[in-house]
């Protein structure tokens, strides 16, 4: 269900943007590794924020922190409901 709606956003976005490259891939593996080695080349990265926060962050770590401390390109992460941190 969640895929499907990320791929109706995703198509919407490219239709509204023909000239921005979107790739989506399933990979396997950390998501910081895989974020970060999938970004090689690119000119950005726009990853989105579950809204973690206290003791479960923690837990869980930050991916998109972990992105915006090591990606060697201009990194967004978008939280839930669309405003950009």
């Amino acid at each position: 269900m969640y895929g499907d709606s990320l791929a109706d956003e995703v198509s919407a976005v490219a239709e509204e943007f023909p000239d921005v490259d979107i790739r989506r891939a399933v990979v396997p593996g950390d998501p910081r590794d895989v974020l970060l080695a999938e970004s090689a080349g690119a000119s950005m990265l726009v990853v989105g924020n579950r809204g973690l926060s206290g003791l479960r962050r923690f837990f869980v770590g930050s991916v998109g922190h972990s992105l915006i401390l090591g990606a060697r390109i201009p990194t967004v992460v978008v939280r839930d409901g669309g405003a950009a941190r």
